[in-house]
């Protein structure tokens, strides 16, 4: 299937099948296609981010630290940690066509000031933009901070040369994830 591009916010994304019998956008009781998700991970590059194993500490309270992690990604996956400032944003570059999850977190972390809130996405706008929600159900579990704050995770099939700017909260960046492959190039985020 030929991907098909479109532009939000100065982002150029595309659109390839993450799910069986995709026709266009997905449907909200869209699934994700973990099979294809695992088998083809995309390679990105994120400011201010390196790539470190997921997996749970529940003795750490740090900021950026995971106190559960759903079972689904328990083994075999990537998630960038911020290793600078990121005033809560992601900037990303696709180095490698595939698959990425984008983890959000939705709480509440200060009023409106600085006017983060115009660029900020929200759960719909992501869908709105083609990427499919993972269900606590389907992840067999919940992705919970350090901080003890609940992470909605969305799944896309993204192409290389994609960039841009990613944003959902105040304080907390969205922190993308990728399947580990063999044939995954190392991934290095400065």
């Amino acid at each position: 299937m030929k991907p098909k591009c479109f532009l939000v916010a100065g982002l150029a994304f595309s659109m390839v099948p993450l799910f069986a019998g995709e026709k266009s956008k997905p449907s909200a009781a869209a699934r994700v296609d973990w099979e294809n998700v695992r088998a083809a991970p995309a390679v990105v590059e994120v400011l201010n981010m390196s790539p470190v194993p997921l997996a749970a500490d529940a003795d750490s309270k740090q900021k950026f630290s995971w106190l559960r992690v759903p079972q689904r990604l328990q083994k075999g996956w990537h998630i960038f940690k911020p290793e600078g400032e990121t005033n809560g944003i992601t900037d990303f570059n696709v180095t490698r066509s595939g698959f990425v999850l984008v983890a959000c977190n939705y709480a509440y972390q200060g009023n409106s000031g600085g006017d983060w809130g115009k660029d900020a996405w929200t759960a719909e706008d992501f869908l709105e933009h083609g990427w499919v929600e993972a269900s606590e159900a389907e992840l067999g579990g919940l992705l919970i901070s350090g901080r003890n704050r609940e992470h909605r995770i969305f799944a896309k099939y993204v192409e290389a040369g994609e960039a841009g700017r990613l944003r959902c909260n105040k304080y907390d960046p969205p922190f993308f994830i990728v399947a580990v492959s063999q044939k995954s190039e190392p991934q290095d985020g400065r």
